[in-house]
């Protein structure tokens, strides 16, 4: 704590150390997945074992960081247990139902195909997979919903809050090439949806169930299915990334806009 600091030169050094500590975490995260792999614990076990740690330092750096920002706040108040698993099963409907309306339309308009029967692909992988991406999701909503969005709203205002936090999750995932400021533009979007969600829903438990399923449905698709895009690929995405294509981008554009309407009613 830092009682000499003005409120919002602790608000600032919060941010701050919340945006720079899930950027040291990321890249440890993803060199010990790697690490696992290599020693031949096999993709499965080593995304579940990384990605506890991960959400692990995740809860850690977010109270550190509202501690710093003087915030009161606690993992309790944004995950109640009396209301946790109902918001989680709708959160879920609601990220699976992002992907399912993307691929429905990318199907109908010929920008994508199914070449074959349903395949059944590895239940390790499988659940690996859930298991992990149910982590980062807790891990990405901890830092980016509970800290940086509360702390930003707090030092301004609510929409400030949500497009900086929105503006700082995309920027965290940016890479190189050219379909990647579509990619941001839909995790922009997400993040906007995601705040919708935390405030709707009083609790970080339905954009933590969104942000799972939207991960992990697009996970499940390209390894159930033997789906290829087609056309121009910024349109459609690519396999593994469908938020990469401007039909997701839409779709979570409308979703982002049908919860501001939900939310101000």
């Amino acid at each position: 704590m830092l009682p000499d600091q003005t409120p919002r030169v602790r608000a600032l050094l919060g941010a701050v150390v919340v945006v720079g500590g899930f950027v040291v975490g990321r890249r440890a995260y993803e060199a010990l997945v790697s690490a696992l792999t290599w020693n031949g614990l096999g993709p499965g076990l080593s995304g579940v074992v990384a990605t506890a740690l991960y959400a692990s330092f995740a809860a850690g750096l977010t109270i550190v960081a509202l501690r710093l920002a003087g915030d009161p706040a606690t993992l309790g108040e944004q995950l109640p247990s009396q209301r946790g698993v109902r918001q989680v099963a709708v959160g879920l409907c609601l990220g699976a139902g992002i992907v399912a309306a993307t691929l429905a339309i990318e199907l109908v308009s010929g920008r994508a195909t199914v070449s074959g029967p349903f395949s059944r692909p590895g239940l390790t992988a499988l659940a690996g997979g859930l298991l992990s991406l149910g982590g980062i999701a807790l891990a990405e909503e901890l830092v980016f919903r509970f800290a940086l969005f509360r702390i930003a709203a707090g030092l301004s205002s609510w929409p400030v809050g949500v497009t900086l936090s929105s503006l700082v999750y995309a920027a965290a995932h940016a890479g190189s090439g050219r379909l990647w400021p579509v990619y941001l533009g839909t995790l922009f979007c997400f993040g906007i949806v995601a705040c919708q969600l935390t405030v709707i829903g009083r609790s970080l438990w339905l954009p933590i169930g969104a942000h799972w399923a939207w991960d992990f449905a697009s996970f499940a698709a390209f390894r159930s299915l033997p789906l290829t895009l087609l056309g121009v690929s910024w349109v459609a995405g690519l396999p593994y990334r469908l938020s990469a294509g401007v039909v997701m981008l839409i779709v979570m554009a409308l979703t982002a806009a049908v919860l501001g309407l939900i939310r101000r009613g």
